[in-house]
């Protein structure tokens, strides 16, 4: 499990295509980032939570299925392309954000984008209709693995702010119009709703 605070930005270093079902791609981390990790352990990459299968110096390699691939925003990451980090959170961590799995439901495209004061205001259409009961104004959801506030939701649009210390400290910094999210639903809210579900 994680909590959607990302806590470096990597680069990724290599894209490989082992067979028709699977990819791995290296991702370079900041000094000392992954010192601690060890073979099989959980970080979340540009919110998809997956597992180190190898690794050296400030690298690690992780293997991912096609269809995670071609669900996901990685079917667009090419080498050279940032994205967010965050290790598994342990169970004597803060949660200074929200429950966040890994787990990605589906796609957004930023389809505007708009400076106000410090913030910058994302408006991101998300077309799986299966997913919009899960957004509310002022809950949260994880894009590209990072914990924010939805600010108003318009039918498929989530609009969403970007304090400066997010913008300085994610891939959202360098974010544009037309460019894809993984997002991923506050999953209180799947059980809650599945919980509603079972007992009408």
């Amino acid at each position: 499990m994680f909590t959607g605070i990302v806590a470096a930005v990597g680069r990724i270093t290599a894209v490989e295509e082992i067979d028709r079902q699977n990819y791995a791609y290296t991702i370079q981390g900041p000094t000392g980032f992954f010192d601690d990790s060890r073979l099989g352990d959980s970080i979340m990459v540009a919110g998809v939570c997956l597992s180190i299968v190898d690794k050296s110096d400030q690298q690690a390699r992780f293997e991912i299925m096609a269809p995670t691939v071609a669900q996901t925003t990685f079917g667009n990451l090419a080498v050279g392309d940032r994205v967010n980090l965050e290790k598994s959170l342990p169970l004597t961590g803060r949660l200074d954000g929200h429950f966040v799995l890994g787990h990605v439901d589906g796609r957004g495209k930023i389809i505007s984008q708009k400076k106000v004061g410090q913030t910058i205001e994302l408006e991101i259409q998300v077309e799986d209709e299966s997913l919009w009961p899960y957004f509310v104004s002022k809950g949260s959801v994880a894009l590209d693995g990072t914990s924010l506030t939805i600010v108003r939701v318009v039918g498929p649009v989530l609009t969403i702010g970007l304090i400066p210390i997010t913008q300085a400290n994610t891939t959202f910094g360098t974010k544009q119009v037309g460019d894809f999210v993984n997002v991923e639903t506050d999953i209180l809210a799947k059980y809650s709703q599945r919980q509603e579900a079972l007992h009408v």
